[in-house]
């Protein structure tokens, strides 16, 4: 054992000093520890007993003495400490015990090696010795540690003495190489003794004289103790080194002071060896004070501290040990946790198969939803601890493929139970209702009907017969003259199919419109004749041979045509007879090269056929008009670069000039000439007196349509009309008025 030096008191309380071998040989053996009888008063030692006598005094206290030796197992010790064993002191015989002066030797003729005891000095201590004693010739390592951390440790071989020694408690370890025979204690609590001389011999071998005893006054306290005797019988005497006379004076002292749980053992006769507080009985290690039932358990040191006979490496009780020592327990703190034990949903690998929580049988049950619909698929469950994603708690949808079925749903006529109720399109809200058809004729009535997301047999969409027991009456149904009202319309006999048909005579000319005919089982209507053919009911002077008026636009006798009158030829013409009155020069919408144009006016009186006119400028432009061109007295004509409204931005052009011809943006000029000379003209000037519009005409003002005005740039303007693809002018009708 290795000596620890806790912090010490001062060095001048302790004198430790170490006995030579030869003060106690080891061949010295059980005679020769009884020659140590330094003291000839007889020690009285008072045997424990169960009881007191009825006087109180203790009765046949030799012969109780005489017992206790005979029964083996006898320690003897000075009441100035208290020594308690490790284990059950190994058995010896009365001639092994040595005793005198407060010395107490323990024969260990058991064979073991080591042994440890607990040692208490009180205060009045004034010396300690100890001495250790192997049979064989072996060494004896003696160490003796204090509880108390200011006080010092010591260690010595064979033997040693503490003077001034510190009040507490010890430790003494013994120990050899092969088995001990003995060990000696002594304290004294008054006087000095010199240890070399207590347990040292004369020079010639003879024990040391009585006078060597220790000086008169010193207190002896001598308790008897073993297993087999109960504890708790104090004898107390004064030892006299002058004398021989040894007043004996008895004292019990009562169960619960007998030291350190001792007490424990003055009923039972059971001896508490390690000072633990539990006896033998109960302590599963009397030689180990941190071991007892009361102890605090350290798990997986392979102690059982508080002997309750646990495995030590399976804390929580499990049967299963912990596998930081071997075992399989991945919890050895958890009772609940061990190799196979039911998974629970805690966080916690309950089975310690490297899984948490999975096959919980505390486990949830989820429903698959895999439209999304918030309602889950009883046929399609999963067990789990937490909802997982793609799971409800619900089991409630009926057609978990479809969001739009779950007991939430609105029914639809779709052919599927959308709400869940059983009823496939049942109560749907986009059901139709149907109504009965008892004539077969494709309309119901609507007095009886239902309501479903498809018809009964019987039944149609159509509420709108009016008699149902008659498949030919029914809206649409052809009306004959029979006195009902075969159509549904609400009038009896209305324009009949087998009726005589009259026509509408508007303008009362005797000519009905052919358009506008009835047939009716009346044999006359107001308002309407037998006769189909006026080709204008609105106008009384028309109709089938009337009087024709030439060129007036009117076929009046119906023959399909107007009768054309003769038209002036254009030398007739003469100067303002033509007047130039609206000029679009410079089109937005389409290109110049299809959308000019220009309009000119008959003010001459009288309707002239433009062939042979010729349209020049100042340069090389020249159009001369081929074929007949009417242009009746007060109308417009227009002349454009492309006939096509498609393409000339929505015209209506008379006359077509050539690509030869073109208007000037900017500034240009036209005239109107016969074979006599000049009818009209304009010059217009960039913009000085004329206006000079893009994506607009320049139109003549409707107040100044003459020859002579229109020579003027005042008075012209910009057209603010639109027509065709956007751009402004009025071509072929009236200007607009300038502002």
């Amino acid at each position: 054992m290795v000596t620890s030096h806790r912090s010490a008191q001062p060095t001048s309380r302790f004198h430790l000093h170490r006995m030579a071998k030869h003060s106690l040989q080891p061949e010295l053996g059980r005679n020769t520890l009884k020659a140590l009888a330094l003291i000839t008063c007889p020690l009285l030692v008072a045997a424990c007993s169960t009881s007191p006598a009825p006087d109180g005094s203790w009765q046949d206290h030799d012969a109780a003495l005489a017992q206790s030796l005979d029964s083996g197992g006898i320690l003897l010790s000075n009441q100035a400490f208290t020594l308690l064993g490790d284990a059950r002191v190994p058995s010896f015989s009365s001639h092994d015990l040595g005793k005198q002066g407060g010395i107490g030797f323990l024969d260990l003729d058991s064979g073991q090696e080591s042994l440890t005891f607990r040692l208490l000095l009180n205060p009045q201590v004034n010396g300690f010795a100890a001495v250790g004693h192997s049979g064989k010739g072996s060494s004896i390592r003696l160490d003796i540690i204090p509880d108390e951390p200011s006080t010092e440790s010591f260690t010595a071989t064979d033997a040693l003495w503490i003077s001034q020694p510190q009040a507490g408690w010890y430790t003494i370890q013994i120990s050899s190489d092969s088995p001990m025979e003995g060990l000696g204690l002594l304290a004294i609590d008054s006087g000095s003794w010199d240890p070399g001389l207590l347990f040292g011999t004369e020079a010639d071998g003879s024990a040391a004289p009585p006078s060597l005893a220790p000086p008169h006054g010193a207190m002896v306290h001598t308790w008897l103790f073993d297993d087999a005797i109960p504890c708790g019988i104090v004898a107390t005497f004064l030892a006299d080194a002058l004398g021989y006379d040894c007043p004996f004076v008895p004292m019990v002292v009562p169960p619960e002071a007998c030291f350190n749980r001792l007490a424990l053992g003055c009923e039972a006769g059971l001896a508490d060896l390690d000072g633990d507080g539990y006896t033998n009985d109960v302590d599963c290690n009397d030689a180990d004070y941190d071991i007892n039932p009361g102890a605090d358990e350290i798990w997986w040191d392979g102690i059982d501290q508080d002997c309750n006979g646990a495995n030590d490496y399976d804390a929580d009780a499990d049967t299963y040990v912990s596998d930081s020592y071997g075992g399989a327990d991945c919890d050895d703190l958890d009772h609940y946790t061990y190799p196979d034990a039911p998974e629970f949903c805690d966080y916690v690998d309950n089975d310690c198969d490297g899984d948490i929580d999975e096959d919980a049988v505390d486990a949830d049950t989820y429903y698959a939803d895999m439209d999304g619909d918030g309602f889950g698929d009883p046929d399609n469950t999963i067990l789990s601890c937490t909802l997982l994603a793609g799971y409800v708690t619900n089991d409630l949808d009926c057609d978990d493929s479809y969001a739009s079925v779950n007991p939430d749903a609105v029914e639809y006529c779709d052919g599927l139970d959308n709400d869940c109720d059983g009823d496939v399109d049942g109560d749907a809200v986009d059901a139709s209702t149907w109504y009965a058809d008892m004539d077969g004729d494709g309309y119901g009535s609507i007095a009886t009907f239902e309501v479903s997301c498809s018809p009964s047999i019987g039944y149609v969409a159509d509420a709108s017969d009016c008699e149902d027991t008659d498949p030919s009456t029914y809206p649409g149904a052809t009306e004959y003259c029979d006195g009902m009202d075969n159509d549904c319309d609400g009038s009896v006999d209305e324009d009949p199919l087998d009726g005589s048909l009259f026509y509408l005579d508007a303008d009362t000319d005797g000519y009905g419109d052919p358009e506008s005919g009835i047939s009716t089982c009346d044999s006359s209507v107001d308002g309407y004749v037998l006769d189909n053919t006026d080709c204008d009911d609105s106008d009384a002077s028309v109709y089938p041979d009337a009087p024709e008026i030439c060129d007036d636009g009117v076929d009046q006798d119906c023959d399909g045509e107007d009768v054309a009158c003769s038209l002036d030829p254009v030398s007739t013409l003469a100067a303002g007879d033509l007047v130039i009155t609206e000029i679009m020069q410079d089109p937005a919408m389409v290109y110049d090269s299809t959308g000019e144009w220009f309009e000119i006016y008959n003010a001459g009186g009288f309707d002239v056929d433009l062939e042979g006119l010729q349209v020049v400028d100042e340069g090389s432009d020249i159009i001369e008009v081929t074929g007949s061109l009417p242009l009746y007295s007060g109308s417009y004509l227009v002349f454009g670069a492309e006939l096509d409204s498609a393409l000339n931005g929505g015209l209506s052009v008379d006359y077509q000039f050539s690509d030869t011809f073109t208007l000037g943006n900017s500034s240009d000029e036209i005239y109107l000439i016969n074979e006599f000379g000049l009818i009209d003209g304009v010059i217009w000037d960039n913009g000085k007196t004329f206006p000079d519009p893009s994506g607009a005409s320049m139109t003549l003002s409707p107040d100044s349509l003459d020859a002579d005005s229109n020579d003027l740039g005042e008075n012209w303007c910009v057209a603010s009309s639109t027509y065709g693809d956007g751009d402004a002018g009025t071509p072929g009708s009236a200007n607009d008025t300038c502002p």
